[in-house]
Protein backbone atom coordinates (compact mmCIF):
# COMPACT_ATOMS: atom_id res chain seq x y z
CA UNK A 1 0.00 0.00 0.00
CA UNK A 2 2.79 2.45 1.02
CA UNK A 3 4.78 1.75 -2.41
CA UNK A 4 1.15 2.14 -4.13
CA UNK A 5 0.79 5.71 -2.71
CA UNK A 6 4.27 6.70 -3.10
CA UNK A 7 4.04 5.63 -7.23
CA UNK A 8 1.02 7.55 -7.17
CA UNK A 9 2.29 10.70 -5.17
CA UNK A 10 -0.59 10.38 -2.81
CA UNK A 11 -1.34 9.64 0.70
CA UNK A 12 -2.24 6.27 1.82
CA UNK A 13 -5.73 8.04 3.47
CA UNK A 14 -6.65 9.30 -0.37
CA UNK A 15 -6.70 6.01 -1.74
CA UNK A 16 -8.61 3.96 1.03
CA UNK A 17 -11.00 6.67 1.92
CA UNK A 18 -13.54 8.60 -0.15
CA UNK A 19 -12.76 12.21 0.31
CA UNK A 20 -15.25 13.29 2.47
CA UNK A 21 -14.41 10.41 5.00
CA UNK A 22 -11.81 11.69 6.51
CA UNK A 23 -11.93 15.55 5.81
CA UNK A 24 -13.28 17.90 8.39
CA UNK A 25 -17.05 18.62 7.37
CA UNK A 26 -18.11 21.73 5.65
CA UNK A 27 -17.84 24.32 9.19
CA UNK A 28 -15.03 23.23 10.31
CA UNK A 29 -13.31 23.05 7.09
CA UNK A 30 -14.46 27.02 6.51
CA UNK A 31 -13.11 27.71 9.71
CA UNK A 32 -9.38 26.13 9.05
CA UNK A 33 -9.59 28.60 5.91
CA UNK A 34 -10.26 31.74 8.63
CA UNK A 35 -7.28 30.49 10.48
CA UNK A 36 -5.01 30.11 7.21
CA UNK A 37 -5.84 33.82 6.85
CA UNK A 38 -4.43 35.03 10.48
CA UNK A 39 -0.91 36.38 10.84
CA UNK A 40 1.58 33.57 12.24
CA UNK A 41 1.31 34.22 16.06
CA UNK A 42 -2.81 33.95 15.90
CA UNK A 43 -2.02 30.95 13.85
CA UNK A 44 -0.22 29.30 16.46
CA UNK A 45 -2.26 30.62 19.50
CA UNK A 46 -5.59 28.79 17.75
CA UNK A 47 -3.35 25.70 16.77
CA UNK A 48 -2.60 25.38 20.71
CA UNK A 49 -5.76 26.04 21.63
CA UNK A 50 -7.61 23.28 19.50
CA UNK A 51 -4.12 20.81 20.34
CA UNK A 52 -5.45 21.52 23.81
CA UNK A 53 -9.06 20.43 23.11
CA UNK A 54 -8.44 17.49 21.26
CA UNK A 55 -6.10 17.02 24.17
CA UNK A 56 -8.67 17.31 26.81
CA UNK A 57 -11.27 15.22 24.82
CA UNK A 58 -8.80 12.05 24.65
CA UNK A 59 -8.06 12.25 28.51
CA UNK A 60 -11.69 12.29 28.99
CA UNK A 61 -12.32 9.33 27.19
CA UNK A 62 -9.49 7.30 28.37
CA UNK A 63 -10.59 8.11 32.21
CA UNK A 64 -14.07 6.86 30.72
CA UNK A 65 -12.65 3.69 29.54
CA UNK A 66 -10.91 2.90 32.50
CA UNK A 67 -12.92 3.26 34.86
CA UNK A 68 -15.93 1.53 32.24
CA UNK A 69 -13.12 -1.80 32.29
CA UNK A 70 -12.71 -1.29 36.24
CA UNK A 71 -16.45 -2.23 36.64
CA UNK A 72 -16.28 -5.12 34.48
CA UNK A 73 -13.68 -6.59 35.98
CA UNK A 74 -14.01 -9.78 38.04
CA UNK A 75 -13.44 -9.58 41.13
CA UNK A 76 -9.57 -10.54 42.65
CA UNK A 77 -9.45 -13.33 45.00
CA UNK A 78 -8.80 -13.11 48.80
CA UNK A 79 -6.03 -12.18 49.32
CA UNK A 80 -6.18 -12.32 53.52
CA UNK A 81 -6.51 -15.12 55.68
CA UNK A 82 -9.70 -16.52 56.45
CA UNK A 83 -10.74 -15.77 59.80
CA UNK A 84 -10.20 -19.03 61.99
CA UNK A 85 -12.82 -20.87 63.59
CA UNK A 86 -11.44 -22.15 66.52
CA UNK A 87 -13.57 -23.00 69.45
CA UNK A 88 -15.64 -20.56 70.92
CA UNK A 89 -16.42 -20.47 74.83
CA UNK A 90 -19.61 -21.37 76.12
CA UNK A 91 -19.23 -20.07 78.77
CA UNK A 92 -19.29 -23.78 80.65
CA UNK A 93 -16.62 -24.93 82.82
CA UNK A 94 -15.35 -28.25 82.16
CA UNK A 95 -15.95 -30.77 85.45
CA UNK A 96 -12.81 -30.74 87.54
CA UNK A 97 -11.59 -34.03 88.82
CA UNK A 98 -12.24 -34.97 92.67
CA UNK A 99 -8.73 -35.66 92.99
CA UNK A 100 -7.07 -32.55 95.57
Amino acid sequence: MKKLAIGLSVSADLLLFDEEERGPDDQLRMQFEAIKQFDEEDRQLALGLLEGLILKHQAKRLLMRSTTSAAHREPSTRTTPAPSKAKRSTGKRAPQSSHR
